[in-house]
């Protein structure tokens, strides 16, 4: 359904990270002596698309685009968004070509029922472990707060009005799990969250040594 892809932008602004997302809102089209017509309007968005950036695009992946990448790989699991890959996200590239900043389309299938992040599987990338844990190597400090800090209430605000009850409940429930995540991967890793000026050349490193698929090994696996 179009409406979700509202659902996940309202999800993106409460962690504050909707530059990853392209905005979009509900329309209503009138016509005089004819039925209103509801619709969706969706900003294109900005940047490149993904075969036209691999067929010219410089390869090297910077650690602002890891760290955008692992952002939507996060706001995906909360939405159990099960169609991410790179052809729907866009690419924004620095003026030598390298990829630094992305911004996800088409959230259509997000929004399932399906609520335990350990078994939704987003292109054989899990979100969480079999101990708990978030199933990345790293996060991002400002976003995990975010997400520890998020309530019921602000879910259910920003949700009740565009989707149904059985879909806010799930997301209620992989968001505790989420919380939880975070709380372990801190607890067994006392530098899990990263400020901004911490990712770098040794937080790429991380991602190849880390045993589990996620969503940069993704991306490298089709830029190849």
């Amino acid at each position: 359904s179009k409406i979700r892809n509202i659902a996940t932008k309202r999800i993106a602004e409460l962690l504050e990270i909707e530059d990853l997302v392209a905005n979009c809102q509900m329309v209503i089209l009138r016509r005089k002596g004819e039925t209103e017509i509801q619709g969706l309007l969706i900003d294109d968005a900005k940047g490149q698309d993904f075969y036209p950036f691999r067929s010219k695009g410089n390869k090297n992946v910077t650690p602002s685009f890891q760290r955008d990448l692992y952002n939507l790989e996060i706001l995906d699991g909360i939405c159990s968004q099960i169609d991410r890959c790179p052809w729907n996200y866009s690419i924004f590239k620095s003026p030598s070509g390298d990829p630094i900043h992305l911004m996800g389309y088409d959230n259509d299938l997000s929004f399932g029922l399906i609520d335990n992040l350990k078994v939704i599987n987003f292109w054989e990338c899990k979100l969480l472990n079999k101990y708990e844990c978030i199933n990345l190597p790293c996060m991002d400090k400002k976003l995990a707060n975010k997400i520890l800090n998020l309530n019921e209430n602000q879910i259910n605000a920003s949700l009740k009005d565009i989707l149904e009850i059985k879909y806010i409940n799930a997301t209620q429930e992989r968001i505790k799990q989420l919380q939880n995540g975070i709380k372990n991967s801190c607890a067994n890793n006392q530098s899990f969250l990263l400020e901004n000026k911490e990712w770098n050349k040794t937080t790429l490193q991380k991602d190849s040594s880390f045993p589990a698929y996620t969503y940069l090994k993704l991306f490298k696996h089709y830029i190849a």
